[in-house]
């Protein structure tokens, strides 16, 4: 809570600059050229420059939640999600952003990265595949991070089989009770495509679940009641995709 609420002032992780804080060794990155815009609707809009993308936040509670994560983050020496360089706080007239890695190059997110290749992935590397996406989870519990939309659009396949989060403003650092776990599980199995089997559905339920002090039949139970009342939405390769159970 500490490291929070002094995100917004300079320590020995963040330098301050008029309306830009930057966290220390970042200095001079996030300086290139526009582009092109990536996103833009009514929370955010996205740039994409020649060497770091910018997310503008149209809500400043939002820009701030997220810088906070970014300051906590380093503070663990922990990586979970792209690397941020500075934030420019919003004025009256614009606002505010936080500029970062682009990960364009290091892979996609999972739900794009599930309708190219699943059906191509031997059995072998399906199997690393969710044990290495289990294993990450489990990390960020044990550290008492919990990513409150975990959908397949913000996951992120890197090149190797490793995986960050997008997002960094719906991030909270508290323990997984199991009500947020099944939230987490069901946003999770309702936004990758149907075609994923259902072992390996379980597999990963089974690799993330069994260290975790909980009645696990009762846990699955909620997750599968309440993923098949939803609808199965997610953005393949040609874009957004509808599916039935």
């Amino acid at each position: 809570r500490k490291k929070k609420k002094r995100a917004f002032e300079a320590t020995s992780k963040i330098k301050v600059a008029d309306e830009y804080l930057y966290l220390s060794g970042y200095e001079n990155c996030g300086k290139g050229t526009p582009v092109e815009v990536i996103k833009d609707d009514r929370k955010v809009r996205v740039e994409r420059y020649t060497d770091h993308v910018r997310k503008y936040y149209r809500n400043k509670k939002r820009l701030e939640r997220a810088w906070k994560t970014h300051v906590v983050l380093a503070y663990m020496n922990y990586t979970m999600g792209p690397a941020a360089y500075y934030v420019r706080r919003p004025s009256l007239t614009e606002d505010g952003y936080i500029a970062m890695e682009d990960l364009k190059d290091r892979g996609e997110e999972f739900d794009r990265y599930l309708d190219r290749h699943y059906g191509h992935l031997t059995f072998s590397e399906r199997k690393i595949l969710i044990d290495k996406l289990a294993r990450f989870f489990q990390t960020m519990f044990q550290k008492n991070i919990v990513h409150k939309d975990c959908k397949g659009c913000n996951v992120y396949v890197c090149e190797g089989v490793r995986f960050l989060l997008l997002d960094m403003e719906d991030v909270i650092f508290r323990d997984i009770d199991e009500e947020r776990l099944i939230r987490m599980l069901v946003q999770l199995n309702t936004t990758i495509p149907r075609k994923v089997s259902f072992y390996d559905r379980m597999r990963f339920f089974l690799r993330l679940t069994t260290v975790m002090k909980i009645d696990m039949k009762k846990l699955f139970s909620q997750v599968v009641k309440r993923s098949l009342i939803q609808e199965i939405i997610y953005e393949g390769v040609q874009g957004i995709v509808r599916e039935q159970w």
